[in-house]
């Protein structure tokens, strides 16, 4: 499978407008990377914000993105979340590129959320992070 990002997608880089980078990664290793995200399934919203600021705590920002996801069943953010999630550990570090994208995505992620949740519910998870 190969992942095509341009410099539109991808804030404060050094791609030149027109330019794209390619990511190939092999569809198997991505299915096979969805069994190692945990589906923990939380109570109420409070025990979720307490996973995630803890999950923040840890450095762990991308499994933060698909726990939000997850839970407000924004599947299309969740999907991406995991499978940059599994290049980040296959390269050993997250390239600056796919961090670049990574926030766009859950910049929109949030707006959707405010626009869904409301003020007080975006709040509250943003309070976590």
């Amino acid at each position: 499978m190969i992942i095509k990002l341009t410099a539109s997608q991808v804030e404060g880089t050094s791609l030149k407008e027109g330019q794209e980078i390619d990511v190939n990664v092999p569809k198997q290793e991505l299915v096979e990377a969805k069994r190692y995200v945990p589906t923990k399934k939380f109570k109420d919203i409070d025990s979720m914000v307490k996973e995630i600021t803890e999950l923040t705590d840890n450095n762990n920002h991308g499994e933060v993105l698909e726990v939000i996801a997850n839970y407000f069943g924004y599947k299309k953010y969740e999907n991406l979340f995991i499978y940059i999630n599994e290049l980040h550990n296959l390269e050993g570090s997250l390239p600056m590129e796919l961090n670049d994208y990574r926030y766009r995505l859950s910049q929109e992620m949030y707006q959707w959320l405010k626009r869904d949740q409301g003020e007080e519910i975006y709040n509250l998870v943003r309070s976590g992070l």
